[in-house]
C-alpha cells in the first residue's frame, strides 16, 4: 500500500497531466504484478483486466512513463522482469497497445515527448520501433531510466512537475 501510495506522488504530467485514477491504475496493475506470487497471480486476473479497462484509451508510452518516472515502481518492474512468466504476460499486454498506437501513426510525435520527459536519445528507441521490438524497447526504455538519472534525480524531478490540480 505504501508503494502505490508514494507511486501516486511521483507521478510526472505527460502533455498536460495524466488524471490520478488513472496513474493510480498503472500504479496498481504493476504493485500487483509485481508482490503476487503466480499462483496468487492467476486468481486476480479478473481484477487485473477490470483495473486494465480504466486505462485502455491511455497511449502506452503515458502509461511507461507514469512507471519509469516513480522509484517503486522501477522497482516493481524489476521484481516482474525477475519472473519469465510475469514478464511474458506484461510485455504482452503493452505491446498490444504499442502496435495499436504505431498502426495509427501517434508514436512518433508522442516518442519525441516521451524521450525528452524521461531523458533517452531517440536515436536508441527508434531502430527498435521500427523493427516493432517492443520488448527491447521496454528493456531499453527500463535499463536507460535508471542510467541516465538516479531514482532520487527521477523522483525530484517528477515531484517538482507534479501539476498542481489533477483531474
Amino acid at each position: 500500500m505504501f508503494s502505490m501510495i508514494m507511486a501516486l506522488l511521483l507521478i510526472q504530467p505527460y502533455q498536460g497531466s495524466i488524471p490520478t485514477e488513472e496513474a493510480s491504475a498503472v500504479s496498481e496493475i504493476v504493485t500487483v504484478m509485481s508482490e503476487s506470487n503466480l499462483l496468487s497471480l492467476a486468481s486476480k486476473r479478473k481484477y487485473l483486466v477490470r483495473v486494465g479497462k480504466k486505462i485502455e484509451h491511455l497511449h502506452p508510452l503515458d502509461f511507461l512513463k507514469v512507471v519509469v518516472v516513480s522509484r517503486p515502481l522501477l522497482e516493481h518492474i524489476r521484481n516482474i522482469q525477475k519472473s519469465t512468466v510475469k514478464w511474458r504476460a506484461f510485455v504482452s499486454g503493452i505491446s498490444k497497445g504499442f502496435e495499436e498506437a504505431f498502426l495509427k501513426g501517434e508514436f512518433d510525435k508522442e516518442m519525441i515527448s516521451f524521450c525528452e520527459v524521461v531523458k533517452i536519445a531517440q536515436t536508441e528507441l527508434m531502430p527498435l520501433i521500427k523493427k516493432k521490438d517492443w520488448e527491447s524497447f521496454l528493456r531499453t526504455v527500463i535499463r536507460q531510466v535508471q542510467v541516465a538519472s538516479s531514482p532520487q534525480e527521477i523522483e525530484n524531478e517528477a515531484i517538482a512537475k507534479l501539476p498542481t490540480n489533477p483531474k
